[in-house]
């Protein structure tokens, strides 16, 4: 394969190849538009695509040779494996005579999931409980029933190419989870209670919240890619989906009702169906993660009571579900706080202060420890700034020593984010820290 070919930014479309006719629309969006995307599949001039048409839009990165070696190459190079699921694709993945190393489908769900390239897709009426492998704790778009979130397929598809090719031009030796969140460990242990707790059955609530500059999406992705694994003991990580949360709600019945329904489309069910959807058997825990800015949080004096709603509404879940693992997750974004607080920033925005979140969390916490009524609420503290001692040890964890030939540059870098004239800083902010290693990385220096 040639240098300027790795340089394609490509989804691999893994399919049974009876499937070719289903995935004709899927093929058609993703080649289509203003901007796109390159595809890896085999012939498709079976699917009616024109010689014109393969060369501009699909990837042949050998022109021939042996049919392992020309899959192996594509799923390297590729940036997303897309997984579109059916009743032959789940035969297929578990059918050894496939080839002499066992399933070909197998072998893309796979390297799509090691490399964490994994976007998946339901074509036709295959139970969701009957996907194979890390399809099944995967957020799954089910175009078989509601073919309209193609869209959204396509979406997710952009998402993690530009999310893998970010990876790659930083050298693909860490993700930003594993460079910059290895501070985040008292909040990082905590949860790891709560997901260890879920593993083993049941509900168990999480609260997190963060100023904008301190990155609760990065924090969110460690928790995905490094916490779940390891609380879980598995290489599953558990199944996250974005719920939005009905912030202004006008009652509890409403609120229910409202969340119900977001969580239920998420995981591609109807209402109806969703004790059914949630009883099936996991590996690993879902967590249903909702994000609220603080401005919505102050423009409804009801969150308390939302809050009470939704651990009630998980135990309730929980009561009529069976082997139900999850770990519903409501995280809030604080305005930008300048990093010299220690516990809670003083920041105020929508007529509300972080103060009086923090208390009514607190007292919604103390009232879920007293009541069966709801779930368990673990809150986790506010992601504070960072302190030079946790950027030193960041250093350190991510394998460098004093001996090492890159210390004194790194070090120095580090002494350099710090610094303010002759004055240095105590704190500084994970998104400061951050950019200054983004440097680093881009260089080749980490």
């Amino acid at each position: 394969m040639s240098s300027g070919t790795r340089q394609h930014q490509f989804v691999f479309v893994s399919h049974a190849r009876t499937d070719k006719p289903k995935i004709k629309a899927i093929v058609d969006a993703l080649i289509s538009g203003d901007d796109p995307i390159k595809v890896w599949l085999d012939n498709p001039s079976v699917m009616g695509y024109s010689q014109a048409e393969i060369e501009a839009s699909f990837i042949d990165l050998h022109g021939g040779g042996r049919w392992d070696d020309q899959i192996n190459d594509a799923l390297e190079a590729s940036m997303c494996v897309l997984a579109c699921a059916s009743h032959s694709f789940t035969k297929r993945y578990h059918d050894d005579t496939d080839s002499k190393k066992g399933s070909v489908i197998r072998k893309e769900v796979t390297a799509g999931e090691t490399g964490d390239k994994l976007v998946s897709c339901r074509i036709d009426d295959l139970p969701f409980g009957n996907l194979p492998g890390a399809l099944s704790e995967a957020q799954t778009v089910d175009l078989h029933e509601t073919p309209d979130k193609l869209s959204a397929l396509v979406r997710d598809v952009r998402r993690k190419i530009k999310t893998v090719n970010e990876r790659k031009e930083a050298g693909g030796l860490r993700s930003d989870a594993k460079l910059y969140l290895v501070d985040r460990t008292p909040q990082e242990n905590a949860a790891k209670k709560s997901i260890e707790a879920a593993s083993d059955g049941g509900v168990h609530a999480l609260f997190v919240k963060a100023p904008q500059n301190e990155c609760l999406d990065l924090f969110q992705e460690r928790l995905r890619e490094e916490t779940s694994r390891i609380s879980n003991h598995t290489r599953c990580v558990w199944q996250e989906l974005h719920v939005e949360w009905p912030s202004l709600a006008a009652s509890r019945d409403e609120f229910a009702d409202a969340y119900l329904s977001n969580l239920a489309s998420k995981l591609g069910a109807r209402v109806s169906d969703l004790t059914a959807n949630l009883s099936k058997p996991r590996q690993a825990p879902l967590a249903a993660v909702s994000f609220m800015s603080m401005s919505e949080w102050g423009r409804s004096r009801l969150q308390k009571d939302r809050l009470r709603e939704w651990l009630a509404l998980w135990r309730r879940l929980q009561e009529d579900t069976r082997e139900l693992k999850a770990v519903p997750v409501l995280a809030v974004e604080l305005p930008e706080a300048a990093p010299k607080w220690k516990t809670t920033p003083k920041v105020s925005d929508g007529g509300v202060s972080s103060l009086q979140i923090l208390r009514d969390v607190r007292a919604v916490e103390k009232e879920a420890k007293r009541s069966d009524d709801y779930v368990p609420l673990r809150r986790l503290d506010t992601l504070h700034p960072v302190t030079h001692p946790d950027a030193v040890r960041w250093l350190k964890q991510c394998g460098y020593s004093e001996s090492s030939k890159q210390w004194d540059e790194l070090r120095s870098a580090i002494d350099g984010a710090f610094a303010q004239g002759r004055k240095r800083l105590k704190r500084i902010a994970m998104l400061t820290f951050k950019r200054r290693m983004d440097a680093l990385v881009r260089d080749g220096t980490i």
